[in-house]
Parts: structure tokens; C-alpha cells; sequence
């Protein structure tokens, strides 16, 4: 499940991929729907349903008690995570900018 970079980070990391594999404890960026241009980190990442769920991303259900909802990840860019694990490590060295 691949989410879109943001322009900053892709320079700030020196690479050409426009999208990489999104981690829980990654920072999103909405950019469609109402809750457009919230920032929150990535709460959890279902590959199942192919939803992330962002924090202050919340729907209340009939009780009125408030849970997460589910953000399609074609409408989210990655602006802040780690990108110092060992996949993401190899990512970059395969992506960089020559």
C-alpha cells in the first residue's frame, strides 16, 4: 500500500520515487475531503481493506462513541517519517537522484 511523498521530503531525501510503503508512526498529510490538509501520524495501516488510520481522523457511531476512520491512502502524501529501518534504507539507495 503505497502513499504518495511529499515534494519537501523527496528533496530532502534525494530521491525520484513519488511513492513508498507506508509505515504506522509515519506523519500524513491529507490532501482530499473535508479534512483536507490535516496532519496526524499513521494510527494504523490495514492491508487487508487498504485503509490508514490517521489520528484526528474520527467518525462517531450511533452510541456517540468517536473511532478512527478509514482514509483511503491515494488521498494521503508522507510529509515526516523513518526512513533509516532497513527497507526503507535500500529504498533509497536504489531511488537516488544521480
Amino acid at each position: 500500500m503505497n502513499v504518495h511523498v511529499g515534494k519537501e521530503l523527496r528533496a530532502k531525501l534525494g530521491i525520484k520515487r513519488r511513492s513508498v510503503l507506508v509505515h504506522k508512526g509515519d506523519k500524513v498529510k491529507l490532501r482530499v475531503g473535508e479534512k483536507a490538509g490535516h496532519i496526524g501520524l499513521v494510527m494504523e495501516a490495514d492491508y487487508k481493506a487498504l485503509k490508514l488510520y490517521v489520528e484526528g481522523v474520527t467518525n462517531k457511531n450511533a452510541r456517540g462513541v468517536e473511532k478512527l476512520a478509514g482514509v483511503s491512502p491515494s488521498n494521503c502524501e508522507i510529509v515526516e517519517g523513518n526512513f533509516t529501518t532497513k527497507d526503507r534504507a535500500a529504498m533509497i539507495a536504489r531511488s537516488r537522484k544521480k
